[in-house]
């Protein structure tokens, strides 16, 4: 991060804009993978800017993609709207058919993400056969794993789990952690959506797992909530309250969000209630409060 900074201020010394793009982008990489969420999203719209005026198209879209990913997981959705939109715009100018699917997928997943279940199912449907006709698995899997929590989130939970089983077998040929903890996490709240309460546990298990040990704390944080959240639902109260301390302090190292932070403070509040500590519980449910009317 210290280097990344470094060299981006020699750059915009010398007026070199080809460095300042690299410079800005490895910035804005260094600041995700340090849990600068905020600072992340801000310098790779930068990064998007800088290279569109470089003339370094795969710089811009790649940059736009990121800050858009980042956006989202940050619950900035209408700024991650503006990025994919504009990435969209422009694969279509370049006949990018790929990439036209790839937006269209990050479109999808926003839409899910605002409860905009009719625009996601919309735009991941254009998505999944454009994916296949350029034999773009990794794009193909994307999709199918954010139909996965479409479908989960419309109570629709055989479709869900058909999704489910379609993306495993796509990636037993793609060697993603982060894709295998992603869909993990999906089919885990089907699971315990289903009250398949030891389904649902081991695979927020596996995919928690996965995802400790690449340091990124906005996606450990979303399955540590919804982990304790199973935990909850399961009669396992004391195990709930400890994974919703934990969800909370990793939210807090991306720089919050406040949607999240509402639905772990209510986990944390009915686990406090239900092991007899009324006025820890009433604590977390005021902060539940408080971080929902901040959303």
């Amino acid at each position: 991060y210290q280097t990344a900074t470094q060299a981006l201020a020699l750059s915009q010394q010398l007026g070199d804009k080809k460095r300042q793009a690299r410079a800005t982008n490895a910035l804005a990489i260094a600041s995700f993978h340090t849990g600068r969420m905020s600072e992340a999203g801000r310098v790779l719209k930068l990064t998007a800017a800088n290279a569109d005026e470089a003339g370094n198209g795969p710089l811009q879209t790649n940059a736009l993609t990121r800050a858009g990913s980042v956006l989202l997981m940050s619950g900035r959705y209408n700024d991650a709207l503006f990025c994919f939109q504009q990435n969209l715009q422009i694969f279509r100018q370049r006949k990018d058919r790929a990439g036209v699917a790839r937006s269209l997928g990050q479109l999808g997943a926003v839409f899910a993400e605002t409860g905009d279940f009719a625009q996601a199912t919309a735009h991941l449907q254009q998505a999944l056969p454009l994916a296949r006709t350029v034999a773009d698995r990794e794009t193909e899997a994307a999709v199918l794993r954010r139909l996965v929590a479409v479908e989960k989130a419309r109570g629709q939970w055989k479709a869900a789990l058909q999704y489910g089983q379609q993306a495993q077998a796509l990636m037993a040929r793609i060697p993603r952690a982060f894709a295998h903890a992603e869909l993990l996490y999906q089919l885990a709240g089907v699971h315990a959506a289903l009250n398949e309460h030891t389904k649902a546990i081991e695979l927020f298990k596996q995919a928690l797992s996965i995802i400790h040990p690449l340091h990124l704390p906005q996606p450990e944080a979303l399955v540590l909530g919804d982990y304790a959240a199973a935990q909850l639902k399961a009669g396992n109260a004391a195990r709930a309250r400890d994974l919703a301390v934990q969800a909370l302090a990793m939210l807090l190292r991306t720089g919050g969000n406040n949607h999240l932070a509402a639905r772990y403070h209510a986990t944390h509040a009915e686990a406090q209630r239900i092991l007899g500590q009324p006025a820890a519980a009433l604590t977390s449910y005021r902060a539940a409060l408080a971080a929902l009317e901040e959303a």
